[in-house]
């Protein structure tokens, strides 16, 4: 279940077509939440105006209305991923508490999207907080960690790659970092000091 029906992932949603009575949902969320950010249009009203049950076509026309009348272009594969990620990424990163259920969201949006190398790392960081109570024992380079350094950890980390993908969009930077340096940087992050 996504909680945060924020643009991109409207364009996620798009792209592939809707599958289900709470992405339709998402996407009515989505055009309420951004009539009430100030942003207007007949398509946007309409979209928001839709009860469930929903049809899914209806809604679908309703989206392509609005991002029409609101020029959103679109976002296709691998880009539209990313992008849903980065605002995902920055809704965590707003909260002063750690947020699992947004790294839940990013590791099933990695496996969902064949394991999309930008967002790898998050799939792994996910599994490590799974497998918490016994990573320390199993990995030396964790001992003596608690959840919350790690957690700590991730948000660092997390902050770094939304930097890296802010820099790429402004064109200042490559792509968000290959698999092999994340493990890298991962790795240096969990050395225990």
């Amino acid at each position: 279940m996504i909680r945060i029906p924020v643009t991109a992932y409207i364009r996620l949603l798009r792209n592939r077509g809707l599958r289900a009575e709470d992405e339709a949902a998402s996407c009515v969320r989505w055009a309420i939440s951004t009539l009430e950010g100030g942003r207007d249009s007949d398509g946007l009203r309409s979209l928001a105006s839709l009860e469930a049950p929903f049809d899914f076509l209806e809604v679908q026309n309703g989206v392509d209305r609005a991002f029409q009348e609101l020029s959103i272009g679109p976002l296709h594969g691998p880009a539209a991923v990313t992008a849903y990620a980065a605002e995902l990424i920055q809704a965590m990163l707003r909260n002063t508490v750690f947020d699992q259920t947004a790294l839940a969201e990013l590791r099933d949006l990695c496996r969902q999207h064949d394991y999309q190398a930008d967002l790898l790392m998050f799939y792994r960081m996910q599994d490590a907080l799974d497998e918490f109570p016994i990573l320390p024992e199993r990995d030396g380079s964790w001992r003596g960690a608690t959840r919350d350094d790690v957690l700590v950890d991730f948000r660092r980390y997390a902050s770094a790659w939304l930097e890296q993908y802010q820099s790429f969009l402004r064109g200042d930077a490559e792509p968000v970092v290959a698999p092999d340096a994340q493990i890298a940087a991962l790795r240096l992050l969990f050395v225990r000091r």
